[in-house]
């Protein structure tokens, strides 16, 4: 297997009808890709995904994540390293729900890695408003935002040794046995969304460096589904309404330390910040705590905190290591 798609998804909207088509419909021979799905928005849909692949003859796992180590909202790290748990290809691509690709995309990804040894690509994310499969196949798109990574880089084509923080998940590759060198995403990082950022930096530590594909064939297109599921996302809860307890970190009283309550895009960000400062107790809270330890400890390993051993997984799972 060459490539593996990770795509994790705790939304309901567009994987049947638009993304499923456009792997479909890619021009990458479909033996030598698959789609792992991570499913956390429904058990509903399964056989239809599965029916998909089998008429279709797309090669899909479909999956619940693992269970979580860290009380987040959206478990994006934990998901995708369940997908790494069971992914078979040589190249890991990783794509968001709600997004469309050309049929041209995992052909182009593939070439650019086979063309640049050591190298992997990432490509621009633009947003556009939702449509039909149809209109998206014709190139009928209503852009709303550009990549401001493209007009960065002033060139239409293949841009060598982009910044490693430019490894956004939205749409970006790496060499699947760099990715379990790395120990998968770090999932405490979930906390801060922060993730594939911290990603890309322990790639790049380890002597992976990343060109940024800048085409229309290696672009994804995310897609905005109106504003009612912003304002949703955004919904304004009360401390009681969360579940949480207050609970001692490292000789600290933290809100939201404890409890049965989840934290996340919506509720209280100051103490989810205050959470990554207190387990590692770096000056600095949120992502650049984050960062922070990992300039200052070097030999630092994502999760060796938490105990989870992407290797070991991979064998229970019967994978390669």
């Amino acid at each position: 297997m060459k490539i593996s798609i990770i795509l994790t998804t705790n939304r309901n909207g567009k994987l049947l009808d638009v993304q499923l088509p456009a792997f479909a419909d890619q021009t990458f021979p479909r033996e030598d890709f698959e789609v792992v799905i991570i499913d956390d928005a429904s058990t509903s849909r399964k056989d239809q995904i599965e029916n998909f692949a089998k008429t279709n003859g797309v090669n899909i796992q479909w999956m619940r994540g693992k269970k979580p180590y860290y009380r987040v909202l959206q478990n994006i790290g934990s998901g995708r390293n369940t997908g790494l748990i069971h992914a078979k290809g040589e190249l890991a691509i990783f794509i968001d729900d709600y997004s469309y690709i050309k049929p041209e995309y995992l052909e182009k990804m593939w070439g650019i890695y086979k063309e640049n040894p050591g190298c992997s690509p990432v490509g621009p994310v633009v947003g556009c408003w939702d449509s039909s499969y149809e209109r998206l196949k014709n190139n009928e798109f209503d852009i709303e935002n550009g990549d401001k990574r493209s007009a960065l880089t002033k060139t239409i084509g293949v841009s060598l040794h982009c910044p490693s923080n430019w490894f956004y998940t939205s749409n970006a590759s790496a060499p699947l046995r760099e990715i379990i060198k790395a120990n998968g995403f770090w999932e405490l990082a979930d906390l801060t969304r922060e993730e594939d950022v911290m990603m890309g930096m322990m790639l790049n530590k380890n002597g992976q460096m990343f060109c940024y594909a800048n085409t229309p064939e290696t672009t994804v297109y995310h897609l905005y589904h109106g504003k009612e599921q912003v304002d949703k996302k955004y919904k304004i809860v009360t401390f009681k309404d969360l579940g949480w307890e207050t609970a001692e970190i490292n000789g600290r009283i933290v809100d939201g330390g404890g409890g049965k309550g989840k934290c996340g895009f919506d509720t209280a960000p100051e103490e989810i910040q205050l959470v990554t400062k207190d387990i590692f107790n770096t000056k600095y809270p949120g992502s650049w705590g984050l960062f922070e330890y990992l300039l200052l400890h070097p030999d630092f390993i994502f999760n060796s905190e938490n105990g989870f051993n992407l290797r070991d997984e991979r064998k229970k799972a019967g994978a390669w290591v």
